[in-house]
């Protein structure tokens, strides 16, 4: 069992990533490369209690998650979240919340993985949202729902 983790410097994921380190789960995290660079590559990490060594796959965002290799894994948990900009309309932050959930989406169905998706999504997230942030949590919720992988909304 090894877990894919996107968004794992956030408050929610720093707390995960010691929960798996201290249970000696084998686990790689995601990072956005900030280079632009157009290939996913993965850097070894620090080794943890049992000697697994978690991994950061650095990625285009959002359209390197599709390349994930998603057999090599049991579960991807998703807490990545958009990072708003000020001049944002609603479409484009509920754009923003969707890539990222629709390139894990794709990569996992591509790959014939069997691994489901664990999404933290927000109590804000209704259909009628007034936020852009709401709105986007409510429409990838969707995404998920209309997907034939496994899925779990928190």
């Amino acid at each position: 069992m090894r877990v894919l983790v996107t968004g794992s410097n956030g408050f929610i994921g720093t707390a995960l990533i010691a929960q798996l380190l201290e249970a000696g789960i084998p686990f790689d995290i995601v990072e956005r490369d900030s280079r632009g660079a157009d290939d996913t590559e993965k850097v070894t990490g620090v080794k943890n209690s049992l000697d697994n060594s978690p991994g950061i796959w650095r990625i285009r965002w959002p359209q390197g998650l599709s390349t994930l290799p998603f057999k090599e894994y049991s579960s991807v948990v998703h807490l990545a979240i958009a990072r708003p900009q000020s001049n944002d309309s609603i479409e484009d932050a509920i754009a923003a919340q969707c890539a990222p959930l629709q390139a894990l989406i794709n990569g996992i169905t591509k790959s014939g993985a069997t691994c489901g998706i664990l999404f933290m999504s927000s109590q804000s997230a209704t259909r009628l949202a007034v936020s852009g942030y709401g709105r986007g949590k409510w429409e990838a919720e969707q995404l998920l729902r209309a997907s034939s992988i496994a899925w779990t909304i928190i």
